[in-house]
């Protein structure tokens, strides 16, 4: 069996449980006034969407 894309890519690198099942690609992510990433504001967007 070929996989594609991205996690294709990382199954033949890394070992089956490091692999992500789910990847989502984005434009920005929500940085603090510092510069670091904020997430809390993506998890709270990770619960609303289940």
């Amino acid at each position: 069996m070929q996989r594609r894309g991205p996690a294709g890519l990382l199954h033949g690198l890394l070992t089956a449980y490091k692999v992500p099942k789910h990847i989502e690609f984005r434009d920005a992510l929500p940085r603090s006034l510092i510069g670091k990433v904020l997430r809390r504001v993506l998890q709270e967007e990770e619960q609303k969407k289940q």
